[in-house]
This record gives structure tokens, C-alpha cells and sequence, in this order.
């Protein structure tokens, strides 16, 4: 697919959006209660964002300040003064991973800073990003002022500490846009790359480079300042050049070779849904790869593991199969859910050696009488394949606590830190030596009987020790809603995690996506979707966000949450230049599933058109287009894979190889031998193993 420019009709859009007068918090709330300045229509939601009290408030003394000073007066520079002061003690009074609103309800501050769609009544951010969007659009000269009254104290801290990580940190937060910043971020990158954490080296480098191009020009010392970052960021870049040499088979491939077809669990035939269930909401089999190439394969009552000589066909068909009761010493799980709640895709995730998986689900508490019954969780665990194909135990954590081999246990309140029973939500992530999963609170009786849920949360921990390293509150649990004059609600699962450039998004599915550095959980922004009833179509619920295909503009993320009627481009960092909305929600209609896209709004999905389905190409300027259509009868089994020349996608034909390239052709179809469960899944890929995993079944192919 190739991406073009924007369709006339978005262009109309946010010309006209543009082309509004920069407005009051109050005009933008406004704006909202009409038909909605992205094409949403009237936004349904009223999901919880969280905000630091004491960081809001100095805020909005600043700006009271600020605005004061723009309009002149005898008492300027004290008005410039403190604006300058409320600014700095918001940083002062919060944390990393505080945030505040950009339009707090009710607030009177009606700031200059630009709100083109009138989003911001539906946003929070960081505190550090809240004052970084301040600092960067005032005049140069005013600028210029702040980094004259904080760069003494900024040096006199740097010098005091000149090495200490925590103390740079603060330091590069706390100062911004001051040389001393600038030089903490440069150390801290130097620390990171010393320990080969890369992807934590570019965002501190980023960080740095965004102090340094604050700085005044002409001077020596800025001079330094930029050739040191330019030497690490060259370095980064050759690195990346050398990891991109070698491209895997999968993503260029002409022809798929079938090498293995297994049940996973039963021998016996399954008989076919009485009523069909929607893409992705199931309890889906989910596979990922070692870095030897050996697959691990999670299905609802254990693990399959298949070494790499297996998969290509040249070593037998030995499986090594592990029940969870047998590895984990707990009782016989079977997850179940419902297609409404949007299923629960089990969905492991490697690094290296090591997996972490969410295994069974959680129990909600409630009452029976007067006589309350506890809720309980779930569990995550990370294993270790060891020599010989053995997996191992590395650790396990559950509302019991943090279970190690040769450890004591440690309970959850001192593991964790945050009270409340939880349930690990599916699709975690991990990265540079970490990893990060969802949890929702579950409903859990109080002293009195009466049921508290905790807050939806995210937790970054140590993937070799299970050790917290920081948490973060999303959001409050909330329900989809019936359609109006119905009773009752439907919960929802969350949506499983994505890591792109260093940049964690949670997506919630209760209506709200949030995006945090995941180097320290530093919030970067959190955003309301347009939620739908539960009687609407919804996006599937297994889609984790797609890191965009726009290789010569900002970083964005593509989003389809499951309880909305729209998907979303996000920039990932937004600023000046790059809008949090590169392109306008597009609408679901006929569509199935997100498969990939750019930033500009040029999509691909899995779709209907009229009675077929077929991959649907979204070129800005021509509108949708269908690729070749299914059978009659023929739907699509699972989420696609692509790349940017390749989609692999199954039907309960076989699996599909088509050429993005040449308007998706279809290059082949890899038969898949049908074992009694039905035929097609979810499609993962590495070098040349294409794997697919169904029902019940696992197919395994080689791409040439």
C-alpha cells in the first residue's frame, strides 16, 4: 500500500479545524457538545483522568500570570515572574508520573495555547510535557529569561551530583530547557548504553536534544553540548543501519512451504460455533518465539513447546506439552469469555530466553446474602527455556505475591505497593530487560460488605527478577453501557499492549488510551475515545496498537479500541509540529479489523464489501478499495501480519500471502490440513517460520 496524501474531505476538515481561532478552555469544551470537530459525532464518554491536584493548581497560576503578562502593564516582569514560578512548581510538587488536564472542568484560565480540534477537554498529559508545551511556544526572548533564572541553580545541582542517575534525572526533568538538563540527559544516555538498554539511550538522547535546541546559538559551550549529542545519535543510527542488514524471509516471501500441522490439546473433533463469533473474541491460542527459534504455543490449559528443527520440518514432530498446574503448582485453569466483554487472547511475549504470559483469569468478588465471597486473580509468570529445551520457573506473581524459586515469597503489598486484587489483563510487552502488563481492579468486598474496585493499572517490572519498577494508574474501571432505557452493563477485556520507539500505549478499552515513556513511565498524554453501546459493532479485542508505517514523519500509533466505533492515528510524542491527530478517526462501517497503515490516514483493513469479505486498502485520496474478494461463505479466522511489502491473513481456507506492493495480489495460498478444529488463527512470524495457531491446532509454514 502505497501512502498518498490526505483525502479532499479530511483535508476540508482540518483546514477548517486549523483555521479556527485559538480559543479559551471553555470555547473548546463548547465545541465538543456539537457534532464533533474530528467527525465523531457528540463524544460519549466520561471515562476518569487522573490529575495531580497541587501540579494543577500551580499551572493555572502560571498561566493566570502569563496571561497577564502578555497583555502588559506596569507589573509585567512580576506577572513574567510568576508565571515563571507556578510553572516550575508544578514540576517541584509532582512526580514522574503525574499528570494534569488540559482543560480542568470549570477552570477560568483561558490560555493562548493552540487547540485546533478542540480536543483538549478530553485529554490529561504530564506534568514535565504540560510545561515543556508552555515553555516552547512563548517568544524566544521570554524563553531566554527563564533559562537565565534557572540555569544557575541547574549547574550548581549538576555539579553538586555529577553522576548520580536518580539526581540526573530529576535534574533533566525539573530544569527544562536549560543546558544542565540537557548535560544530565547526555550522561544518562551514556549510562544506558554502557548496559546496551538502546531503546533507553534514544529516548534519553531525545530528551537531551530537545533541552540543547532550546539553548541560545553562538555560544561554545552549546557547541559542545551538540556535538556530543550528535556523536551518540550517529552511533544510534549505525547501530540501527547494522540490525537492519538482515531482513527476515517472511517479509519478502513468494511462496509459503507447510511443515507442520499438531493438535495442541485434544484429539477429538470440535464441533463448529452454533453462532459464529465475531474476529478476535474468543479464547485464543497465542505463540511466540525464543531467540534460539524454538516456538512456545499458550492454549487454555498449558504449553506447547516446538524447537526450531521441528518447525522446519527436518527434525520429527517431538512436542514437549506442560499442563500450568504441572509447572506452576496451581490448580486446573480454564480461562473462559464472553464475544461481548471481547474476548481473551492468550497471547505470550518473549526476550530472549525468557517468556511472560498471563495465565487463567480473575474472579470477581461479590456477595451472597450478607455472607461476601473475595475476589480473586490471576497470574503472571515468566519462564525460562533453559539447555535442552527445558522450561523453568523464573518467577510468578499473583495476588498471593511474588513467587521465586529458593526465595521466600514476598506479598503482594510489598511487591507491588498498590492494595486491591487484580486481574492481569492479556497482552504484555517486554523490552529492554522489562516488562509491562495491565491489570484491571477487581470488585473485592470491604470491611462492610460493600464491593470497592481498585483503578486499572499499569506495571513496569524487571523481567529477571519480577521486581516492580515503577506503576502507574490508568483510569477507573468503566463498563460498556446498554442503549438507552436498557439495564446493566458488559465489562470489558483489556486491550493487550504496544511498545513503538520507546513509547508504551495502553489501551483500555473502558475509553481511554493512554501513551508513557517506558524508559520511566513518564506520561505523555491520555486521550477519550468515542465509546459505543453495547448493541453497536465493535473493533476486535484482541488487536494490540500498530506502530505506523510513516518512515519520514514523527512517530505515530494506529488504535482501534474495542469499545469504539472509530479507529485512531496518535502521534506518539506530540508537538508543535506533530498534532496528537496526524489524520482523522475513521469510522468502523464495514470494516472487520485494523491490519496496518500510515500516520495520514492511508489504512489497510480486514472488511465486507457487500456479501464478501476481502482486504480493504483506505488511499486518502480514492476512498476504499477491495483487493481480492473471499469465497461466498469464506471469512477471515485471525488478525493479519504485514510488513511493508507482505500481509499474511487466514480464512478457514488456508493462508493467504499477498503483495502490498502490487495493491494486494494475491501470491499464494499455504493449505492448512484441517484436524478436526477448524482451520485458521493468529499469525505470528520469524526469519522464515510463519506459524499459525487455531482453535485447537498449530500450523507451521516456511517462507522462501
Amino acid at each position: 500500500m502505497i501512502s498518498a496524501l490526505r483525502c479532499l474531505r479530511v483535508a476540508a476538515l482540518l483546514t477548517s479545524a486549523l483555521a479556527t481561532p485559538i480559543a479559551g478552555v471553555a470555547a473548546a469544551q463548547e465545541t465538543l457538545t456539537g457534532a464533533g470537530p474530528l467527525g465523531e459525532g457528540p463524544l460519549r464518554n466520561d471515562t476518569h483522568l487522573f490529575r495531580s491536584p497541587s501540579a494543577q493548581a500551580a499551572l493555572e497560576r502560571g498561566d493566570r500570570a502569563w496571561m497577564r503578562t502578555i497583555e502588559g502593564g506596569a507589573q509585567r516582569n512580576l506577572d513574567r515572574t510568576q508565571a515563571f514560578e507556578g510553572w516550575r512548581a508544578a514540576l517541584v510538587d509532582s512526580s514522574t508520573g503525574d499528570s494534569v488536564l488540559l482543560a480542568p472542568p470549570g477552570s477560568d484560565v483561558h490560555g493562548p495555547w493552540p487547540d485546533p480540534h478542540s480536543t483538549h477537554a478530553r485529554r490529561s498529559e504530564g506534568v514535565s510535557e504540560a510545561v515543556l508545551r508552555r515553555l516552547l511556544s512563548i517568544p524566544p526572548e521570554e524563553l531566554a529569561l527563564w533559562q537565565e533564572r534557572l540555569e544557575p541553580e541547574a549547574k550548581a545541582l549538576l555539579e553538586a551530583k555529577p553522576y548520580a542517575p536518580a539526581h540526573l534525572a530529576r535534574i533533566e526533568r525539573n530544569m527544562p530547557l536549560t543546558r544542565a538538563a540537557a548535560l544530565a540527559a547526555l550522561r544518562l544516555a551514556d549510562f544506558s548504553l554502557e548496559g546496551g538498554r538502546l531503546e533507553d539511550v534514544r529516548t534519553w538522547l531525545r530528551r537531551g536534544r530537545r533541552h540543547a535546541d532550546a539553548q541560545p546559538h553562538g555560544r561554545s559551550p552549546s557547541d559542545d553540548l551538540d556535538a556530543g549529542l550528535g556523536q551518540r545519535e550517529a552511533l544510534l543510527a549505525a547501530l540501527a543501519i547494522e540490525q537492519n542488514e538482515d531482513s527476515e524471509p517472511w517479509k519478502q516471501a513468494t511462496e509459503l512451504e507447510a511443515t507442520l500441522a499438531v493438535r495442541l490439546e485434544s484429539i477429538h473433533a470440535m464441533s463448529p460455533d452454533a453462532r459464529p463469533v465475531p474476529l478476535g473474541r474468543r479464547v485464543a491460542p497465542g505463540a511466540a518465539f525464543f531467540e534460539d527459534g524454538s516456538l512456545l504455543v499458550q492454549s487454555p490449559r498449558g504449553l506447547a513447546l516446538f524447537r526450531p528443527d521441528v518447525l522446519a520440518g527436518t527434525g520429527g514432530i517431538r512436542t514437549r506439552r506442560h499442563r500450568y498446574e504441572d509447572l506452576l503448582d496451581i490448580a486446573p485453569v480454564r480461562p473462559f469469555a464472553l464475544p461481548s466483554s471481547g474476548g481473551w487472547p492468550l497471547l505470550p511475549t518473549t526476550e530472549g530466553m525468557h517468556a511472560v504470559l498471563v495465565v487463567d483469569r480473575g474472579r470477581p468478588g461479590r456477595t451472597v446474602g450478607n455472607i461476601p465471597l473475595s475476589a480473586s486473580g490471576n497470574h503472571l509468570v515468566c519462564l525460562t527455556l533453559g539447555p535442552g529445551g527445558q522450561l523453568r520457573l523464573r518467577w510468578q506473581l499473583s495476588q498471593e505475591g511474588l513467587v521465586r524459586p529458593g526465595l521466600a515469597t514476598l506479598p503482594w503489598s510489598m511487591a507491588m505497593g498498590t492494595p486491591g486484587r487484580f486481574e492481569f489483563q492479556p497482552g504484555p510487552v517486554t523490552g529492554t530487560g522489562r516488562v509491562y502488563v495491565q491489570a484491571r481492579g477487581l470488585p473485592h468486598p470491604d470491611e462492610s460488605g460493600a464491593l470497592k474496585s481498585a483503578d486499572v493499572m499499569l506495571f513496569a517490572l524487571d523481567l529477571e527478577t519480577g521486581g516492580l519498577i515503577w506503576s502507574r494508574p490508568l483510569t477507573h474501571p468503566a463498563d460498556l453501557r446498554r442503549s438507552s432505557g436498557a439495564l446493566g452493563s458488559v465489562p470489558t477485556t483489556g486491550m493487550p499492549l504496544g511498545l513503538a520507539e520507546g513509547v508504551l500505549v495502553a489501551g483500555t478499552n473502558v475509553g481511554l488510551v493512554c501513551a508513557f515513556e517506558a524508559l520511566d513511565g513518564r506520561h505523555l498524554w491520555s486521550l477519550r475515545t468515542q465509546r459505543r453501546e453495547v448493541d453497536e459493532a465493535g473493533w476486535p479485542g484482541s488487536r494490540r496498537p500498530l506502530a505506523a508505517e510513516s518512515a519520514d514523519r514523527p512517530g505515530a500509533v494506529l488504535v482501534a479500541p474495542f469499545d469504539s466505533t472509530h479507529a485512531y492515528a496518535l502521534s506518539l510524542r506530540p508537538g508543535p509540529d506533530s498534532p496528537l491527530f496526524p489524520s482523522a478517526p475513521q469510522g468502523k462501517g464495514t470494516l472487520i479489523d485494523l491490519a496496518a497503515g500510515d500516520a495520514q490516514g492511508g489504512w489497510l483493513f480486514l472488511g465486507r464489501d457487500g456479501r464478501h469479505q476481502a482486504l480493504r486498502t483506505l488511499d486518502p485520496e480514492n476512498g476504499l478499495r477491495s483487493s481480492l474478494y473471499l469465497g461466498a461463505g469464506e471469512q477471515f479466522e485471525g488478525p493479519a501480519l504485514t510488513s511493508r511489502e507482505r500481509v499474511l491473513v487466514t480464512s478457514g481456507r488456508g493462508l493467504y500471502l499477498f503483495d502490498r506492493t502490487r495493491e494486494c495480489y494475491l501470491m499464494t495460498v499455504g493449505r492448512m490440513e484441517t484436524l478436526g478444529a477448524g482451520a485458521g488463527g493468529r499469525v505470528v512470524a520469524r526469519g522464515g517460520i510463519v506459524a499459525v495457531t487455531g482453535r485447537d491446532t498449530l500450523w507451521v509454514f516456511r517462507a522462501h
